[in-house]
């Protein structure tokens, strides 16, 4: 069974990896699908941290098809965003989420973040200090949370 804990803790393990638009790991998604990220090294993106930490967590295999809308748009609501395993999604516009990351509690959240869309080789993630990261969540555009798929309330532990 998934659970949050698991999720969070394989999302860890890619601590300080670079941010890389499109990033999943040591793979990228391109309209094709996967492919390699031709980098020899994990990078991730926003959406490619959580999906890939999914994976690894033993849960579904969502980094070709999910980024933060579409992760926003098929997982419940989750009351507390500030609860442990919440996704958070921040962004300008109700409903259309730009960013991702993963409530640790206590206004911590876990992140691939620093970058955008321009972050597309190591040296500029490199000049913006862009990569996997645990911050105390300062962002003011914060629309919601939501559960990791197939962890309910119980299972956030």
């Amino acid at each position: 069974m998934i659970t949050a804990r698991g999720v969070i803790h394989a999302a860890l393990r890619s601590q300080g990896a670079p941010y890389l638009w499109q990033g999943k790991g040591y793979d990228v998604w391109t309209p094709n699908g996967l492919k390699t990220n031709g980098l020899g090294l994990a990078a991730f993106d926003c959406s490619g941290l959580v999906t890939s930490a999914l994976r690894d967590a033993n849960g579904p295999d969502w980094r070709a098809t999910h980024n933060a809308k579409s992760l926003w748009d098929v997982l419940a609501g989750c009351e507390n965003a500030n609860s442990f395993g919440c996704l958070r999604f921040y962004g300008v516009s109700s409903g259309r989420p730009t960013h991702v990351a993963l409530a640790l509690g206590n206004d911590l959240v876990l992140e691939a973040g620093g970058g955008d869309q321009t972050t597309t080789s190591l040296e500029i993630a490199r000049r913006q200090g862009a990569r996997v990261r645990v911050v105390f969540d300062g962002r003011r555009d914060l629309l919601g949370a939501r559960y990791l798929p197939l962890a309910s309330p119980a299972a956030i532990s």
